[in-house]
């Protein structure tokens, strides 16, 4: 039997992938078995075997996921403790902080408490003091319908009257100051204290802005494609050309000269994915930077907020939350903090997760098996793999992914065991979390 390090040097290039492989590989080093399993592995013949020998070795030496936890439920009296921490760095002028802590307190509290309602009206009152009154106004509305106090209502309004009058709006200012004059007659106050109220934003109104706001929308920048879009790949421009070649196998080659600036490709992406570290800061279905996010409804008293790193899981809109339930998060929700935890589980992972996750939501488990089924048989030329049947090849559709290049007869054994091992933990994972998979 060769010695593990001898095994390691054959068939492992590239010292990146020896932490990743440690999780799965440690045991079988210690048992000194470890160049016979990469041995059996190589010799078997299908990606399909190799997963099921791969999966089975895993389970029998228990290094498979046993158990998916759903962490940091929704806890009002937790969002309370957030909200009142934000407020003091908001007391203390420090609105960024204080406004990256309301968001963890709208993302623990109960949808539809008052408790919610709190955590988004204090958050725009962070975004207020930033100049983010776009989405001070957002999150004033939100609070307005997610059971704000009543007696309280005015204090937003009075808010959205200067965010306003500060963005120009002025005839919709004097609007608002009419429904804001309605919730100030509903306050716990005194009469006196209401009348000096209303006149300090009547007169606030009256008062020429003294910040410099550009009023100008951001113009979108239309990006067009260098000549003509190629008539087989939408995506590229015609001067991109796919070829074959020994070395890279299917490949982009540029026809014509090409000037620095020139855009050869705009694509539609099938699925992608936030790196962890932008979590907290960007929509985790358009990947826009978020200010005032908002959670999952998947659960509507129990709730996973993943946090990784202090950051959090949100989504702009509502549109964008029901996007990613659509397309995934309705099962990704249920695994993902497990996922994220588990040893060697990166982006890349995240990334293969969510292309099953989506195929299985478009297609359904059954056609799923059946398409990669047709795709793996296929004998098309190489070169037309994953063109749909009218020769188009369409970046924001499965068969293209799925047939994108693999390079596995070039990549070494340890790779290969490695993003099995990785299959192996998802399936279980996902098994764990409820998905029906077959063992077929």
């Amino acid at each position: 039997m060769f010695p593990d390090i001898e095994i390691m040097k054959t068939f492992h290039k590239g010292s990146d992938l020896v932490d990743r492989l440690l999780t799965y590989v440690e045991c079988f080093q210690k048992k000194e078995m470890m160049g016979e399993v990469y041995v059996a592995f190589a010799k078997l013949p299908t990606a399909g075997e190799k997963f099921v020998y791969t999966y089975n070795l895993l389970k029998k030496y228990k290094k498979l996921p046993t158990e998916c936890k759903m962490t940091n439920h929704k806890n009002n009296k937790k969002a309370r403790k957030i909200r009142a921490d934000a407020s003091i760095k908001f007391q203390n002028s420090k609105f960024h902080s204080a406004l990256f802590e309301y968001n963890k307190s709208v993302m623990t509290a109960k949808i539809d408490t008052e408790y919610y309602a709190l955590a988004l009206a204090n958050r725009s009152a962070a975004l207020y003091h930033l100049e983010e009154y776009d989405a001070c106004i957002q999150d004033i509305h939100r609070a307005l319908t997610h059971n704000y106090p009543i007696e309280l209502s005015y204090k937003l309004y009075e808010r959205e009257v200067k965010c306003l009058k500060y963005m120009g709006k002025i005839s919709e200012a004097k609007l608002k100051f009419k429904e804001f004059s309605s919730s100030l007659s509903l306050a716990f106050i005194f009469k006196e204290k209401k009348k000096d109220i209303e006149m300090q934003i009547e007169s606030f109104l009256k008062e020429t802005n003294k910040k410099e706001i550009n009023n100008e929308q951001d113009k979108l920048c239309v990006i067009k494609l260098f000549g003509s879009p190629n008539k087989n790949i939408p995506a590229l421009s015609k001067f991109v050309k796919m070829k074959y070649s020994e070395s890279m196998s299917r490949c982009l080659v540029v026809s014509s000269d090409i000037n620095p600036g020139e855009v050869l490709a705009i694509e539609k992406l099938y699925v992608g994915v936030l790196r962890r570290e932008s979590y907290g800061f960007n929509c985790q279905n358009c990947f826009k930077r978020c200010l005032n996010g908002i959670p999952c409804l998947k659960y509507l008293i129990i709730i996973i907020i993943i946090i990784i790193n202090n950051t959090l899981a949100i989504y702009c809109d509502e549109t964008c939350r029901i996007k990613s339930y659509k397309s995934g998060h309705k099962y990704e929700c249920l695994l993902f903090s497990t996922f994220n935890y588990w040893p060697g589980m990166d982006h890349m992972e995240h990334l293969s997760l969510n292309i099953f996750l989506k195929s299985v939501c478009e297609l359904g488990l059954d056609k799923y098996v059946a398409t990669v089924c047709a795709l793996n048989a296929d004998t098309t030329d190489p070169m037309m793999r994953g063109f749909n049947n009218i020769g188009k090849y369409l970046s924001d559709q499965f068969c293209s992914v799925y047939t994108l290049e693999g390079n596995e007869t070039k990549r070494s054994v340890s790779d290969l065991f490695s993003r099995h091992c990785h299959a192996a933990v998802m399936v279980s994972i996902m098994i764990l979390a409820g998905l029906q998979i077959p063992n077929h």
